[in-house]
């Protein structure tokens, strides 16, 4: 797979970082309309994010691996993964995205949180 590798924000903006107090809910449907329902492989430098899949399908692409998925899921995606999708024209659900410094002041008494939120990117990528 040859792609140019970008760090963004949030996806398709230039700008590459965000502040430690930033979150932000967005549609899947509403903000992947616009690119065809493809979102291509990138990176975030200082942010995690939370998919909650509700119906739908799509492949995952995590580190040039393929992962399908369809129905209710969930999908955490911790700060500096490579990472893209591409769904179906159907995805219903929500993109969380949050500063990693709300989530080191979330999880800075609970370890095995931070562990949990961590453990699943690993587990994407086998």
């Amino acid at each position: 797979m040859k792609f140019e590798i970008k760090n963004f924000g949030l996806y398709g903006r230039e700008q590459s970082t965000v502040s430690a107090d930033f979150l932000n809910l967005v549609a899947i449907d509403y903000s992947c309309r616009k690119y065809n329902w493809e979102i291509k492989p990138h990176f975030h430098s200082h942010l995690y994010q939370f998919f909650f899949i509700e119906s739908g399908s799509g492949t995952l692409i995590i580190n040039e691996k393929l992962k399908k998925f369809s129905g209710q899921n969930l999908i955490i995606m911790p700060e500096n993964n490579l990472h893209g999708f591409k769904f179906s024209d159907d995805i219903k659900g929500y993109t969380l995205s949050v500063s990693s410094a709300i989530i080191d002041k979330i999880t800075i008494n609970d370890k095995a949180l931070l562990h949990e939120i961590r453990a699943n990117a690993r587990e994407l990528n086998n």
